[in-house]
């Protein structure tokens, strides 16, 4: 009597035959081991079988290492009576590595039956290897069992274990090519979802959102960025992330992340970074958690709109068929977010200077289309203009009222209008920008800041939105414009909170700051103190922090105590534990400077909350 088993996968080989009787003389339990492959996911198999190849063997320990075709290599995939896998040895093992190496890569038992590997003594061996071969000569994997301590395999089980192996190769080529089967329909369906949005109309923010958790949950990442181009003039980011489980671990790995993604979405939002800027942050920002990266383009038509990202802390590579979803996914969002940006500069297309600032953002205009684009518009091409750009800001009034940014915007729009005749303006969803003409007489710039300041006063007591505007220098000629708005943004951006209405002057050393964190490294010993101090001030809820941000400030031990409302032998004492984490000299004078620099490109990544 023969049992045949067969992997019921349209591409499967021929079937494979066992024999029962002797099977059943020698205690091989194939009909178990069939049953098992049954429940069709592969982990739920390979545990279990492990637990019948323990049993059969009467090993001490058993582990299954599966064949991973992307990297040739053999990979712990389940270990019996619970023990965890990296106390079997290594997780991972090259073909030809080792016992389990080389089993792999020959396709022959180790250590099996009369004629196997014995000890030098012709005692039983100690360790047995089985290489899993599928029909079709296709390598599933290994099985590995131990002996107990001081003990030695029996032949007979050892040989019972080679027999149970074919078996066993079935099983589990069944349950994988069941879960690729169920995969790549279940990833179909979820890339048809987002295929849908390229002619639904749904809001860029919503379709991003979407997009980014469907790719997390397609490759099975802990973590998903999308950084996207925003109609507007500003970017987006869009994050999701996994359930970090239960470890403590992997926990903190995953909420470091999100802090970092935090700090770069705060980048985006006040208009400092694009999304290629952000994503180098991000990849810098991230590189001391991360173990795995899958990241693919949103392109169309050769024009870059954003970019994909798929992260993972542990140390699991993403497959090949994982960046084949990544990009289908991407190829797709790529479509619906264009459809989207179209959607959205056709309803602006109403306001030409909306479509100038727009062109003037991206950089389609040379100096002669700005000049045609400004006589269109009427600007007087004989006098000067400044850019004027607000920055918006919700509190928490506003969030929980809704609607009060929109209506902001309206009250500005009209605001500005009303501020001069042939002022220009367009509104965007986190900005509102303005062009004014240079007067010929009076206080120009004192007049213009004092008009705007009450402009912004008076937005933020009827709708609870803070409003910050930047102002630029006067240009000297049209083609200066391009120039001017970069200006403006650039001084609202790096002012933030400092007042209603700033210029260059005013922020010129904010800029310095943030251009000068934008190439910091964290490695130098000024940074790593920093870092080192602010950690111990998040652990002991102590404040050494801003002990040392005070101390550098006056440079004055009696000042900085009378500062900090403390005696001059507590100020002392904190110093001396500042020493000793940093092992730098708060004292020194030589350190004050790059101490102080780098404690001001730390706040500045990671800002604190409202001012004490």
């Amino acid at each position: 009597m023969a049992l045949t088993c067969e992997i019921c996968a349209g591409d499967a080989p021929g079937p494979v035959a066992l024999v029962a009787g002797a099977d059943r003389d020698a205690r091989v339990p194939v009909d178990e081991v069939l049953a098992i492959a049954a429940s069709l996911d592969p982990a739920t198999v390979a545990q279990r079988l492990v637990g019948v190849v323990a049993r059969v063997a009467g090993a001490a320990e058993a582990c299954l290492y599966l064949f991973d075709e992307e990297s040739q290599e053999l990979v712990a995939a389940a270990a019996g009576s619970g023990v965890p896998l990296d106390r079997l040895g290594p997780v991972r093992v090259a073909l030809g590595d080792g016992a389990i190496g080389w089993v792999g890569a020959s396709r022959e038992p180790q250590g099996v039956g009369a004629g196997g590997d014995d000890g030098p003594d012709g005692s039983p061996p100690e360790l047995a290897c089985m290489p899993l071969v599928a029909p079709g000569d296709r390598l599933v994997g290994v099985l590995a069992v131990w002996a107990q301590p001081g003990q030695r395999l029996d032949r007979d089980r050892a040989a019972a274990l080679e027999r149970l192996a074919p078996a066993a190769a079935v099983a589990l080529e069944q349950a994988r090519r069941h879960a690729t089967v169920t995969r790549r329909a279940r990833a179909l369906e979820r890339v048809a979802e987002v295929a849908a949005m390229t002619t639904a109309g749904i809001p860029t923010a919503r379709m991003l959102d979407f997009v980014t958790e469907v790719a997390r949950d397609l490759v099975g990442a802990e973590v998903a960025v999308t950084l996207a181009t925003d109609p507007a003039g500003g970017d987006r980011i869009a994050v999701r992330t996994a359930d970090p489980g239960a470890s403590a671990d992997q926990r903190r790995r995953v909420q470091a992340v999100r802090r970092e993604l935090l700090a770069v979405d705060a980048q985006i939002r006040r208009g400092g970074n694009g999304w290629p800027v952000a994503a180098e942050s991000i990849s810098a920002r991230l590189r001391p958690w991360l173990g795995a990266v899958a990241t693919v383009p949103l392109r169309v038509a050769g024009e870059e709109l954003g970019v994909l990202c798929c992260l993972r802390t542990e140390d699991e590579r993403f497959t090949g068929e994982d960046h084949s979803v990544l990009t289908t996914v991407a190829s797709q969002a790529s479509l619906a977010l264009k459809n989207a940006l179209l959607g959205a500069e056709r309803s602006q297309q109403q306001n030409e200077f909306g479509a100038f600032v727009r062109d003037l953002t991206a950089g389609r205009l040379d100096a002669g289309l700005i000049r045609v684009q400004a006589a269109a518009l009427g600007l007087d091409g004989a006098c000067g203009h400044r850019f004027a750009v607000a920055a918006l800001a919700a509190d928490d009034r506003a969030r929980q009222a809704g609607g009060d940014r929109a209506l902001a915007i309206a009250q500005l729009g009209r605001g500005l209008a009303e501020l001069a005749p042939d002022a220009r303006h367009a509104a965007g969803p986190r900005e509102v920008v303005a062009l004014l003409p240079e007067r010929p007489d009076g206080d120009r710039l004192g007049e213009l800041r004092a008009r705007l300041a009450r402009l912004a006063e008076t937005v933020g007591e009827r709708t609870g939105v803070a409003v910050t505007f930047g102002v630029s220098q006067p240009t000297e000629c049209l083609d200066d414009l391009r120039a001017a708005l970069t200006e403006a943004r650039e001084v609202v951006a790096a002012g933030a909170g400092a007042g209603p209405v700033l210029t260059l002057d005013d922020v010129s050393h904010r800029l310095l700051l943030r251009r000068a964190a934008d190439y910091a490294t964290d490695g130098d010993r000024y940074s790593t103190a920093i870092d080192a101090i602010a950690e111990y001030d998040r652990v002991n809820g102590s404040e050494l922090l801003h002990t040392l941000e005070i101390f550098l400030h006056v440079r004055s031990r009696s000042e900085a105590a009378r500062a900090l409302y403390v005696h001059r032998n507590t100020l002392a004492q904190r110093l001396r534990r500042i020493e000793e984490l940093t092992g730098l000299a708060a004292s020194d004078s030589e350190e004050w400077f790059p101490l102080q620099l780098a404690l001001e490109i730390h706040l500045l990544r990671h800002p604190r909350g409202p001012a004490r």
